[in-house]
């Protein structure tokens, strides 16, 4: 009855852990659906979504929590996937729109001058 009564709290231990980290990774979403609604809010819609800065940290804090717990990890993979697709997206887009900018914005002759080299 005591080993029954261990696994009982280990699996309570597990899911208290697995909601912990899945609202975590609910509230980094929050944050990055933010930056797209203030972007949204903006008169320039013209100009990129910024990525979210600090994705990095916040999400290397959760997965640190997922060290050594197989069956938390996977109950939460789909998520974690979901946001770093989002913001690799983000971070090309607002990349690729600077760098097509400066692209632009070079006066052909400077192209014109390179190319001849």
């Amino acid at each position: 009855q005591q080993q029954k009564k261990n696994d009982d709290d280990k699996n309570s231990n597990i899911l208290n852990s697995g909601n912990i980290i899945m609202q975590e990774l609910l509230d980094l979403e929050t944050k990055q659906q933010e930056i797209w609604l203030q972007h949204n809010d903006n008169d320039n819609n013209d100009s990129p979504i910024p990525p979210l800065l600090q994705f990095g940290s916040l999400l290397n804090s959760i997965t640190k929590k997922l060290d050594g717990d197989t069956q938390i990890r996977y109950s939460v993979l789909p998520k974690l996937e979901e946001l770093y697709q989002n913001q690799l997206q983000s971070l090309r887009d607002y990349f690729g729109t600077k760098y097509d900018t400066i692209l632009d914005s070079t006066e052909e002759e400077t192209w014109s001058e390179h190319a001849k080299l």
